[in-house]
């Protein structure tokens, strides 16, 4: 009984250890959510005058416009078998590329060695889904990092994911 015991064990961790590859072509999807900074702005608004509130009114509709152009971004990567990659980004007619590495750990996936210029993060963290199919990565502490570095109180709060599909 003890041996079955073992041998079921030792399948189990061996099956859980293979990890889809996750070398291919992606293309993505960012999604981002602001309400809870909008939030704290209506209700800073409430409590100013008319002339004061316009301010604010005009940061919610620029967040509102950041929300929509980061949806209709679309973003290409290529992950290669000796673990070179290439990012593309079009948003609002421009584009930018950059290029790093990547490593996969399980369905742990790092990607790195980007040039982070217009401020874009170094590195990225995701998880590959089982079938190797999605990979998603979640930049919302990083946001919130180049928001709080850029003025926005510690309490700022959002959400932004990236959602890659293999081609």
């Amino acid at each position: 009984m003890n041996k079955f015991i073992l041998a079921s064990f030792v399948a189990v961790l061996s099956v859980s250890s293979f990890a889809a590859d996750a070398t291919g072509r992606y293309s993505g999807k960012i999604m981002m959510d602001l309400s809870g900074v909008k939030a704290m702005l209506k209700q800073q608004a409430a409590k100013l005058s008319a002339d004061k509130k316009k301010g604010l009114d005009g940061q919610i509709a620029a967040i509102d416009a950041n929300e929509k152009a980061f949806a209709k971004a679309v973003i290409k990567m290529e992950m290669k078998k000796d673990h070179s990659l290439t990012i593309s980004q079009s948003m609002n007619g421009k584009s930018e590329t950059d290029s790093g590495k990547w490593t996969q750990t399980g369905n742990k996936v790092k990607l790195y060695g980007f040039s982070g210029k217009n401020g874009g993060p170094k590195e990225m963290n995701g998880v590959l889904n089982a079938t190797g199919k999605i990979l998603t990565i979640d930049l919302s502490s990083e946001m919130k990092k180049q928001a709080v570095k850029n003025g926005a109180p510690a309490s700022f709060s959002g959400k932004m994911v990236i959602t890659f599909n293999k081609a």
